[in-house]
């Protein structure tokens, strides 16, 4: 019994040292919580992001050892049981479409990127929450969360939209 409170007391001031760490360290990113009234799909798709950090960018690549930006996503979706498109082009088929007010853990930003236009996106990356996303961003780069940059961002998706509509 003793273990079982003192397991809870430890979850219970978990967050708050988590905080407190970040904020005395700037150079920190703040720390995202993925279970907070998400669905398992998103959580699903989020956890195999983060799994793949580290992991180069390569051209085409849906993993295991390297990824592009939409092949990242849409092997995160799959794992969490939602098909989505493979590449950024045909990103009408992720989700029904989010206004950027109202983005939540696991939506799609989609961005021209350096291949695309506004209204044909080239790039995708994956919001965490807390202002961070999750991306494969180029070559030479490796998949990393990064501050989230919603002046570049032209249509947000909410691929979760899909499970719901099924």
């Amino acid at each position: 019994m003793l273990k079982v409170v003192a397991a809870g007391a430890v979850a219970a001031v978990l967050p708050l040292i988590v905080a407190l760490l970040a904020a005395a360290d700037p150079t920190s990113p703040a720390p995202v919580s993925h279970d907070a009234g998400l669905g398992s799909a998103a959580a699903a798709a989020i956890s195999f992001a983060e799994a793949q950090l580290g992991k180069p960018y390569c051209w085409g690549g849906q993993g295991p050892s390297c990824f592009d930006c939409s092949g990242l996503v849409f092997t995160a979706y799959a794992t969490g049981g939602i098909h989505i498109a493979r590449t950024t082009y045909k990103w009408r088929q992720d989700g029904p479409q989010i206004p950027l007010s109202q983005i939540q853990p696991g939506d799609l930003l989609f961005s021209a990127g350096s291949d695309g236009t506004p209204s044909n996106p080239g790039h995708v990356v994956m919001y965490l929450g807390g202002g961070q996303v999750i991306q494969a961003p180029q070559t030479g780069e490796d998949v990393q969360i990064d501050p989230v940059d919603l002046a570049t961002v032209v249509v947000a998706t909410r691929p979760i939209g899909l499970a719901a509509s099924s």
